[in-house]
């Protein structure tokens, strides 16, 4: 199956609740009756899921409290008989309830993650992998991020519209990034860039949806794409 194609499940009705706009394209599960749960995803997609979770959870509690921090500021130093503006003041009041609206909206949303990395973890079971070569590459710092380069196709294979030929991908645990990086020192030692990262063959599945969201497999590696 190519990666446009989409099961026949995804227009049969749940059995329990008949309908069909929470059945699931991919899998044919009715996800508004089975709400998918951590443990029901892949093993090797779990971290992932349990990582983005955490990165919600915090944005939330910053968003949320951002609000009602910044007027306790104001009002602590409005008693000390500093000056501040009514503008400013009024301006926090209004912009409070819309973030914490907002970070209220984004908590909820984490459920969606959840379904997609559940559809992550069963894609290769449906659709026909793209051979690629890929090389990695990762910025450290405060706010870290990961990417992959599309080097080389396999004859016959066509890349989609939808990723780039540069796309970000979720930090992968250590224990799967060590598949897409040189030892550092071996490198050193014979002579080349320790910095240089390896090409390496991998198995790109892009879920059928079309949106771009993809898992990649490098030997016995997981990576998912950042969507």
């Amino acid at each position: 199956m190519t990666p446009n194609q989409v099961p026949l499940a995804a227009s049969t009705p749940c059995p329990r609740c008949n309908q069909s706009k929470s059945v699931d394209s991919l899998t044919g599960r009715c996800t508004a009756c089975y709400p998918i749960q951590l443990s029901d995803l892949e093993p090797s997609i779990q971290d992932y899921a349990r990582s983005a979770r955490w990165q919600k959870y915090k944005e939330f509690l910053v968003m949320f409290s951002l609000g009602p921090v910044s007027i306790g500021i104001i009002l602590f130093y409005s008693s000390r008989g500093k000056g501040i503006s009514p503008l400013l003041f009024w301006l926090v009041v209004i912009a409070t309830p819309v973030l914490m609206g907002a970070s209220v909206y984004s908590l909820f949303r984490k459920r969606q993650s959840l379904v997609r990395y559940y559809r992550l973890g069963q894609v290769s079971r449906f659709v026909t992998a793209i051979d690629a070569q890929l090389q990695y590459e990762a910025q450290r710092g405060r706010y870290p991020h990961c990417y992959f380069r599309v080097c080389e196709l396999a004859p016959g294979s066509n890349w989609p519209d939808s990723l780039g030929r540069k796309f970000e991908v979720d930090i992968p645990p250590r224990s799967q990034e060590r598949a897409v990086k040189y030892n550092f020192w071996k490198r050193f030692f014979e002579g080349f860039d320790p910095a240089e990262t390896p090409k390496l063959w991998a198995k790109v599945y892009f879920d059928p949806n079309q949106s771009g969201s993809a898992l990649i497999r490098v030997a016995d590696s997981i990576f998912v794409t950042k969507r």
